[in-house]
């Protein structure tokens, strides 16, 4: 699929009964939620803001993709490789990453929760995404939108809080 157009949902599952090769599409702010996107080729796609929530996204290509604002809530991504990606604001919740290539990966301010599976060795607390135990040191997390996020044992030493929404938020134990 060609990046210079965006694709729609009928169009991303006609390429999925064939050879799953989507390099470089565009499928921008589609709703894609419990698709299966399991072996297909993403790099290079741009997703974001796709809705993939539930999504089977098993040993998926996704190397350099963009996936900024991607909702990933209770999606498998094992074995993917998300090598290079931008998850930038993605959330993560429920979602399993295990044996994912994560290597160059940019996370920051992305959400997961203590259901989120990472994979072995990946040191996801210091990744610049937000939840349990993260290190946020230093962060700038200026009028970001963290109601309601688990941020137990959180260290926010340093992070500039200018204007962040707290609503809500499971602050027990940060520092």
């Amino acid at each position: 699929m060609s990046l210079s157009q965006t694709h729609s949902k009928e169009e991303v599952l006609a390429v999925l009964q064939g050879d799953k090769n989507l390099i470089s599409a565009n499928l921008q702010n589609i709703d894609l939620s419990g698709i299966d996107l399991s072996q297909a080729n993403l790099s290079k796609a741009n997703l974001i803001g796709v809705d993939l929530t539930g999504a089977n996204i098993t040993s998926a290509n996704l190397k350099s993709a963009d996936l900024g604002g991607v909702r990933f809530i209770g999606a498998i991504l094992s074995s993917s490789n998300l090598g290079n990606t931008f998850l930038q604001r993605s959330q993560l919740q429920n979602c399993d990453l295990s044996n994912a290539n994560l290597e160059g990966a940019k996370l920051d301010l992305a959400y997961y929760d203590n259901q989120t599976k990472w994979t072995t060795d990946y040191n996801y607390k210091k990744s610049g995404a937000i939840g349990p135990g993260a290190s946020l040191s230093g962060a700038f997390l200026n009028t970001a939108n963290l109601r309601g996020v688990d941020l137990t044992g959180a260290n926010l030493r340093g992070a500039y809080l200018s204007g962040v929404d707290l609503t809500e938020a499971n602050l027990t134990g940060v520092a």
